[in-house]
């Protein structure tokens, strides 16, 4: 488990032996080391509870990650010990529970009156991860229970795995297939970070989901909605993926109607979820300015909006209901977006020549020109096209030209989408009012593109344009990112 340390070996010998990075001639610190290892004994634990395909073997199986606990139980622990530990509990607890049952829990008893009393008080990390280790095995022993892997907070198994093996008979390529296998569950695997179904919150009766992108505690609209659109057509066969998908529209539309201008949200406090911090975010000069307990960045990006729109159309065509949604709370935030857009439609200037109501303003003190808009944060001026302003880019990367034209043309057919799930929802002259408005930015916008986004490639004929500006002004390019050209 641990490697010996030589008799001659000096401490930053020893420390490169184990692993210890080094980079201009300094080692690593401990915590940073301890971090990285505790990853990769997260990733053994996520491999030895997964089930590969076509009957093939794991060639890293469960009883891999229990011989690693019980011989790191036979050690005296070092500093870093606990938190491997607790490392492997976290991620493969439940699975480890469930197979080796009166066995697991003689380990348990082992590692709470023996193994963790031995742990040295003379570290500050072992400290603070023999205090975490505690409070797991604690709550164990409180409920009879371990807490789930982080991000596994629902749980429709059963019909993922059986959508996995009617779709994997379709695939040829086993590389493929197994890639697949390993995709489809991750968001609910990975994040999922809060899930309160109407069922079991007791605030709310309503569904609402948060949905963290990579490592980052924070949800950004356009991730979060494209996330959870491959489970849309099977939302029908399992509740609680109708109530996960539900409760993102809530949460979406929760965020939204707060504050229309951010790309993405902290959880919000009832979750209690620890949000992850922006550091920039407290000297970024943004108009409106935001709520730093609610915003994570605010990067006005018009395809947040227009994601939005996206799964909220989608879940009401695939389900045709909307008894799930807080129906209240989502009119507030779509009145308030399609007022935004319009906003947005306006020239840089009037005609006399003053300028208009910027709307949106961002900027920031940054090395690179793509963390900031032009203009002071208005970006770069424009006329009037029919087509809506943003500042920055699906990327998060700003624009160069402001009317980015994929955008806009995502936002031109989900606006038609929304309009017609308001018609069909039909409850007041205010929802009427808001789906005419839909349906003429939607015009607007397309006749905008075609007026102004068209440029005759000298090769390959008429093509469209990643960004213009109605000057005349046309940038040829595009990006890897969702929506794209």
């Amino acid at each position: 488990m641990f490697l010996p340390r030589g008799a001659t070996q000096s401490d930053d010998e020893y420390r490169r032996s184990i692993g210890y990075r080094e980079n201009d001639g300094a080692l690593e610190s401990d915590a940073l080391y301890a971090e990285r290892m505790a990853g990769m004994v997260a990733f053994m634990a996520a491999v030895a509870q997964t089930a590969a395909l076509d009957g093939r073997q794991n060639p890293m199986p469960l009883a891999h990650a229990w011989t690693w606990l019980a011989r790191m139980l036979n050690l005296p622990p070092r500093a870093i010990s606990p938190l491997m530990v607790l490392t492997v509990l976290t991620t493969a607890g439940t699975a480890l529970a469930a197979v080796y049952g009166r066995q697991f829990v003689k380990m348990m008893d082992a590692l709470e009156r023996e193994w963790m009393p031995s742990i040295a008080e003379d570290n500050p990390a072992a400290v603070a991860a023999k205090s975490n280790l505690a409070g797991f095995v604690g709550e164990y022993r409180r409920t009879g229970v371990l807490r789930e892997c982080a991000g596994r907070v629902i749980k429709p198994r059963p019909l993922v795995d059986q959508i996995i093996t009617d779709l994997s008979r379709q695939i040829s390529d086993p590389d493929i297939r197994q890639l697949f296998a390993n995709i489809m569950p991750s968001t609910l695997d990975t994040a999922v970070a809060w899930h309160a179904s109407n069922a079991t919150s007791p605030t709310s009766t309503y569904p609402y989901t948060f949905v963290i992108t990579g490592d980052i505690n924070a949800q950004w609209t356009r991730d979060s909605t494209n996330q959870l659109l491959p489970l849309l057509p099977y939302i029908t066969r399992e509740r609680s993926l109708q109530t996960l998908v539900a409760g993102l529209v809530n949460m979406q539309a929760e965020q939204i109607s707060s504050y229309p201008f951010a790309n993405a949200y902290k959880p919000p406090v009832r979750s209690r979820l620890v949000p992850s911090e922006n550091s920039w975010a407290k000297s970024d000069r943004v108009v409106p300015m935001f709520d730093f307990a609610k915003v994570f960045e605010a990067k006005f990006e018009i395809d947040s909006i227009a994601a939005f729109f996206k799964l909220s159309a989608a879940y009401w065509r695939q389900t045709g209901a909307a008894e799930m949604l807080d129906m209240s709370v989502w009119r507030m935030a779509v009145s308030n977006c399609l007022k935004l857009l319009e906003r947005l439609q306006m020239p840089t200037y009037d005609a006399d020549g003053k300028l208009n109501d910027s709307v949106i303003r961002f900027a920031r003190t940054a090395s690179s020109a793509t963390e900031t808009s032009f203009g002071d944060g208005r970006g770069n001026p424009v006329r009037y096209t029919g087509m809506v302003r943003s500042l920055f880019r699906p990327s998060d990367d700003s624009v160069i030209l402001p009317f980015l034209v994929p955008a806009n043309a995502m936002l031109a057919v989900e606006l038609v989408n929304l309009a017609d799930m308001l018609d069909a929802l039909n409850s007041s002259e205010s929802a009427n009012s808001d789906s005419r408005l839909a349906r003429r930015l939607a015009a607007e916008i397309r006749q905008g593109i075609q007026d102004h986004a068209l440029y005759n490639h000298p090769k390959y004929g008429p093509v469209y344009v990643f960004e213009t500006d109605g000057y005349g002004s046309q940038i040829l390019m595009d990006d890897a990112n969702v929506p794209s050209l």
